[in-house]
Order: C-alpha cells, then sequence, then structure tokens
C-alpha cells in the first residue's frame, strides 16, 4: 500500500486536531486526509493541563468562593501593575483560540470534508463517512465508537488508549485497531512514560499528549507504507477500552510523589531587597525605553526540563508555568529573530529568546510537551560528539549524577526539523579556558561540520560551555569569531539595539519566577546598558 486516506472521528480542542492533521501531512508520505467529524455533544476528556486563564502565582488556594474571587481579581491586578512597570503592551504574545467554526473553516480551505454533530451515529454522520469512502478511521479523544460507525473504514479505525500501570511507575500509550466483542485488543504500536519523582497529573498528561501524538503520526505512517501489523495483547493495561488516566478522579499517580521546589541562586532576603531598592525606578527607565523604542534583548539560557532531581532542571510543569508566565509579559522570538531586531536598532516591547545548552534527552518528551499546549521559539546549544557516543555530560559525571542522558542524533534531527534552532556547544562540552590551539579547533570549528553532516543545513550559532569569561581562552575566541556568525557567553545582562555584535551576553534562566523576573529587568547582575560583562554568579550547576 502506497496511500491512505484517513477520516478523523474526534472531540478534542480543535487546535489539537490541526496540529496533529498538520503533522500527518507533513510527516507521513502518502496520507490524504478524507475528513474530519468532529461531535460536540460530548466534553472532551480533562487533560489534567490547566488553562492560560488558571496560572497564578498562590496556586495552593481555593478557586471557590469568596476566597477565590479576591484572589483572581488580586492576580489580575498584579500582572497588571508588573506590565505598567514593564511597560508592556497587553497583547503581548496574546493567543486567539481555535474555534470549532475556525476549525471548518480551514478545513474547507484546504479541501478537507468536515462536519460538525451531536452525534457521531446517527444516520446524517453515517452517510458523511461512507462517502468519503476513507482506508483507516482515525479516533481522537472521543466516547467509544458503536461497530456501526468504526467498521466503516476498510481497514478499521485506530484509537490512542493509555493505562497507568499498576505499579504506578509507568504510564503506556499504544495505537490499537479498535475491535468489537474481544478480551484481548490488537495493538499497532506502544510506548511507555516513567513516571519520575516530581511527575503529577499536569506533567503526565503533557507527556502523553507529545508522546500520543507521535505514535499516532508513526501508526499511520505504518498504514501508508504497508507495514501496519497488529498484535494480539492481552494485557488489560492495553486494552483499547481501559479507561485512561484521567478517569481516576485526577489523584496523582503515586503517593511516593514528591512535589517539586524550584531552587533558588540567591537567597530571599537578597531579592527581596533588589526588589525593594530598585523596583520603583522601573516604570521610569522601562516606559522611557519604550518612548525610544530602545528594548534589550535578553537571551535566556536553560540546560534541563526533568521531573528527576537535577539542580539544573525545572519540572515539566515548572516550565509551563514560567512560559505561560513569559508569553503574558515579554514578547518571545527567536534567535535569528532577535538578530534581526538587534540590527535594526529597535525593539518596542520588552522582548526575550529561550535558548537551552547541552542537549539532554528528557528535554526531547518534556520540553516538547510543553511546547505542543503553549508554542515558542526555542534554540538549543548541542554537543555532537556526546551524542554520537551516547557518553553522559562531564559535570554530571564530576557530580555522580546518573541516568541524565544526551539525546540521540535522530531526536536532534527531529528537533531541527520542527523548526528548533540548532548550535554548537563544543564536541564534548570542553571547558574552553584551554589555550590548546589543536583542541580548541577540533571542539569549536569541527564541531559544527558534527552538526552540519547530521542536520543538513548549516549551523551558524555557537555558545561557550559554562560561558563566564574565565571559559573563554583568547585562542578560543578567535576559533569561535572565524568558524560561526554569532557565538554566546553567559555573562549576564542583556544586548540592546543599534548593533549587531558576534558576540551577545545571556542570561541564566532562573528556576524562580521572582529570580527569573528580575534577572529579566537586569536587577541582579547590575548591568544596565548591557556593555558591562562582569561574571556575577555562577550559572546553575557549573555547568
Amino acid at each position: 500500500m502506497t496511500g491512505c486516506r484517513v477520516v478523523i472521528f474526534s472531540t478534542m480542542q480543535p487546535w489539537q486536531i490541526y496540529r496533529l492533521v498538520d503533522r500527518l501531512e507533513l510527516e507521513v508520505s502518502g496520507i490524504q486526509i478524507a475528513g474530519l467529524l468532529y461531535e460536540v455533544s460530548s466534553p472532551s476528556r480533562r487533560s489534567g493541563i490547566p488553562s492560560k486563564a488558571d496560572f497564578t502565582f498562590s496556586d495552593h488556594l481555593d478557586n471557590d468562593g469568596l476566597l477565590g474571587r479576591f484572589r483572581r481579581l488580586a492576580e489580575r491586578a498584579a500582572h497588571s501593575l508588573l506590565r505598567f512597570a514593564q511597560a508592556s503592551s497587553v497583547q503581548i504574545s496574546r493567543e486567539t483560540p481555535v474555534s470549532v467554526g475556525d476549525l471548518v473553516e480551514r478545513c474547507t480551505k484546504r479541501g478537507w470534508p468536515c462536519q460538525v454533530t451531536a452525534d457521531f451515529h446517527v444516520e446524517q454522520s453515517l452517510k458523511f463517512v461512507r462517502e468519503l469512502i476513507p482506508d483507516v478511521g482515525l479516533l481522537l479523544e472521543g466516547q467509544t465508537l458503536e461497530p456501526v460507525l468504526y467498521t466503516i473504514p476498510r481497514l478499521g479505525t485506530v484509537a490512542l488508549r493509555e493505562r497507568l500501570l499498576e505499579n504506578r511507575t509507568e504510564l503506556l500509550l499504544s495505537t490499537h485497531l479498535v475491535e468489537e466483542g474481544t478480551k484481548t485488543s490488537t495493538f499497532l504500536r506502544k510506548r511507555g512514560i516513567r513516571v519520575d519523582p516530581y511527575d503529577n497529573q499536569t506533567s503526565l498528561s503533557l507527556k502523553a499528549g507529545i508522546i500520543g501524538e507521535d505514535l499516532l503520526v508513526e501508526t499511520m505512517q505504518d498504514f501508508t507504507l504497508g507495514t501496519a501489523h497488529p498484535q494480539a495483547c492481552s494485557d488489560t493495561a492495553t486494552s483499547p477500552h481501559a479507561p485512561a488516566l484521567e478517569s481516576s478522579g485526577n489523584q496523582r499517580p503515586s503517593a511516593s510523589q514528591q512535589a517539586y521546589q524550584a531552587r533558588r541562586r540567591r537567597p530571599a532576603w537578597k531579592l527581596l531587597l533588589r526588589s525593594s531598592a530598585y523596583l520603583w525606578l522601573l516604570p521610569f527607565r522601562n516606559w522611557k525605553r519604550r518612548a525610544k523604542k530602545h528594548f534589550p534583548l535578553v537571551i535566556l539560557f536553560h540546560h534541563l526540563i526533568s521531573d528527576r532531581p537535577h539542580p539544573m532542571a525545572l519540572s515539566t510543569e515548572g516550565f509551563l508555568r514560567h512560559l505561560r508566565y513569559l508569553k503574558q509579559h515579554y514578547r518571545l522570538v527567536s534567535l535569528a529573530e532577535g538578530m534581526r531586531l538587534l540590527a535594526s536598532g529597535r525593539i518596542e516591547e520588552p522582548t526575550a529568546v529561550l535558548t537551552f545548552d547541552d542537549g539532554y534527552e528528557d528535554n526531547f518528551v518534556n520540553m516538547r510537551a510543553v511546547l505542543r499546549v503553549e508554542p515558542a521559539p526555542v534554540t538549543m546549544f548541542v554537543c555532537p560528539e556526546l551524542i554520537e557516543k551516547r557518553q553522559p555530560f562531564p559535570h554530571d559525571v564530576r557530580d555522580g549524577r546518573e541516568g541524565f542522558e544526551p539525546l540521540w542524533p535522530a531526536q536532534v534531527q527531529r528537533l531541527a526539523n520542527e523548526g528548533m534552532e540548532i548550535g554548537s556547544h563544543t564536541r564534548t562540552h570542553f571547558d574552553c579556558r584551554s589555550t590548546d590551539r589543536a583542541r580548541l579547533r577540533n571542539e569549536i570549528a569541527d564541531s559544527r561540520q558534527d552538526l552540519e553532516t547530521l542536520l543538513g543545513r548549516p549551523v551558524t550559532t555557537f555558545s561557550f560551555p559554562w560561558g563566564k569569561p574565565v571559559n573563554m581562552s583568547e585562542p578560543a575566541i578567535a576559533f569561535a569569531q572565524a568558524t560561526y556568525e554569532r557565538y554566546f557567553s553567559a555573562y549576564g545582562g542583556a544586548n540592546f539595539p543599534g548593533a549587531l555584535p558576534q558576540h551577545l551576553v545571556r542570561t541564566d534562566h532562573a528556576l524562580d519566577l521572582w529570580e527569573l523576573e528580575l534577572a529579566l529587568q537586569q536587577l541582579l547582575d547590575f548591568q544596565p546598558n548591557g556593555r558591562q560583562h562582569a561574571a556575577a554568579l555562577p550559572a546553575m550547576g557549573d555547568a
């Protein structure tokens, strides 16, 4: 089989459908979207992901009653005051939700028949599906289908199921052919998600979303290539009618789970002192910047999104909250767009760039899971030799941390294909304080060749491991200047428009929101003009 006509049955949110269909068309050769049957009567299952409106500074307070109403008013007032102090537009990063009407309109423009119904199984719906003459049905989140519908597609209907295993250490996702009257099921593909110490309902739902999407895309590719081979499975965890994780009362996956606590680099008293001493000046400074269209570009660097203990890790749910906060108060742009803004001499809004160093494997699921529900441009600087040889990062080996592996080469390719900018971080996370020119050439210049061979596209950016002045010898800087269009340090501070230097500074993406906001406002490293490159505190985890 060299092609496949797919009909989609769904009650999930329109943006989720549109994203998946985009991926199917982009990644699955030979697929044809025959049509979409959308049911509006059955509520979508709870995703376990708090909505944007749910984000607060004080989630432990009750949402209901007088206290909840007071909290919501206080939250809105606090965000408004903060936007005023930042001279930030209320419209920054505001996204209009995709409605059912938008979904129908988009499907029509792309030539996909789309019907909205109150019931999948009424005669009008059945007639709609029959006329599509589909090869495969794809059930997305809807109620269990009746045979009268799911047997219409010639090869059957595929459903995604998830189940928390009895030992509660793994969430199992699998794609199945929906079958009638069987105690066992036929599964097509399956994948487990380890339940980590900081995992909760939100983080597991986020991860299930991205892994489930990956499985559906891979399963549809199997059908188009004729390589889909259903296998019998008697494990109740993989039953197509097994309850999903969300059906168990939104309980945490295990009583032994730990609550993630963001680690600060500075004590609270010091943050309070900086806040009280300088925050009153912010409105004057920022409104002046707004009038001159001269906001700085703050380039944040992070390392690891993980639900396991690690000194540089932000939890999956924590990253979701950080991203929503940043999008509420800052314009988030890609690194390439940030460079364009600096060169233009005009930055009209508070603006930030997200970058990640090293290339940890945990990011492939956890970061992508968050970016699926809160899209944002990200650049990742990776170490190609560690990735190719599957070797742990030197700083983790030094500190005795095990199990934090680098990305696989195919995962780096996948991230690049999904639109993530990829840059070099030396071949082996080498400390470039060295003056050994042969080793520096190997680590800095040759790492570009490694990545360009892997990705099949130019690599023009480089970030220094550790990135402090002591970690950037003169020969190392010379190699970076000769090899890359731009190179990045971890000096802290910000970059101001009017010129586009080859060397740009970045500041640590603090794990605590309070500390992060002070860093974004350049109140921690005393670099108000963006030109002083004093090495303040070491980066989190000294990596």
